[in-house]
């Protein structure tokens, strides 16, 4: 085989028209948030995945939900992990964790008559009530897993930042179908491991609440207008701002945000959820 020599000006041009072939490969690498022709950044948003939403009312007092309401959240999440969106909230007679956003919830949304209540909604179809009996488990993870296999009309994520005890959530909502309804945001503060006696309690995690309602960042329980007249593929941005209480411990906090659409009878319907941790 013949040797080739190649002198060391050569060897320079060579490696030097190399560099810039690979330079130009590496400019013209395209990004998720390239700007297009117009100038504006497109923004993918929220994948289309579809939760189901369980909101629950219960209280430490109550014997009914330490042998059904508990059992039933917490079976709830052992099926369904992330694929679910679930807000526990505690009131009256006393309960360590009652406060005003749970009490605006059970009220004004869902006029709660009775404990334990368990609801369940997603795609916007008509929300489900659980019945409070030896069978609420298993009801409920039936009508939780129903809501997470439908389509997902519009779905919503969020980045979190805190400053202090402020904590700003900044969502983005994006719809995978064209849609005439207003739809709302409601964004939730909660928080796990709270370690309080539960009267008649069934559950595998005796006396330990997750994730109870703390406060409501929206100025409403079915959330704050993001939009109406949504066309497909439409990306709505919205923040909020709460104040966090020194008590609560940070690292057991979840933002969960639920995305309503208000129908054209004046009800709401539950669209789809998300919970991430805030740290």
């Amino acid at each position: 085989m013949p040797i080739i020599y190649i002198s060391m000006k050569k060897l320079t041009i060579l490696m030097s028209a190399v560099l810039m072939t690979a330079v130009l490969f590496t400019g013209c690498k395209k990004t998720d948030d390239e700007p297009k022709g117009n100038g504006t950044v497109v923004v993918e948003g929220p994948a289309q995945v579809q939760n189901a939403v369980v909101i629950y009312f219960g209280g430490t007092w109550c014997p009914p939900c330490g042998a059904y309401g508990k059992p039933a959240k917490e079976a709830v999440k052992e099926a369904l992990g992330d694929r679910v969106t679930l807000i526990s909230c505690q009131l009256a007679n006393g309960d360590p964790m009652d406060n005003p956003s749970s009490m605006q919830l059970a009220s004004n949304v869902f006029g709660v008559q009775s404990f334990p209540s368990l609801f369940i909604g997603g795609a916007n179809d008509i929300i489900s009530s659980i019945p409070s009996n030896s069978a609420m488990s298993t009801s409920s993870v039936a009508a939780a897993n129903k809501a997470k296999d439908k389509v997902a009309i519009a779905a919503v994520d969020a980045t979190m930042s805190i400053s202090g005890n402020s904590l700003t959530i900044n969502t983005r909502t994006k719809f995978f179908a064209d849609q005439t309804e207003e739809y709302y945001l409601a964004a939730h503060v909660i928080e796990s491991g709270l370690n309080h006696t539960q009267s008649s309690d069934l559950s595998k995690n005796k006396n330990i609440h997750d994730n109870i309602l703390r406060v409501t960042a929206s100025t409403a329980g079915t959330g704050d207008l993001i939009s109406g007249n949504n066309k497909k593929d439409d990306v709505k941005t919205k923040s909020f701002t709460v104040a966090l209480n020194d008590a609560w411990k940070k690292e057991n906090m979840k933002v969960a945000l639920v995305l309503w659409r208000k129908n054209s009878d004046g009800k709401y319907t539950i669209c789809n959820g998300f919970s991430k941790s805030i740290q």
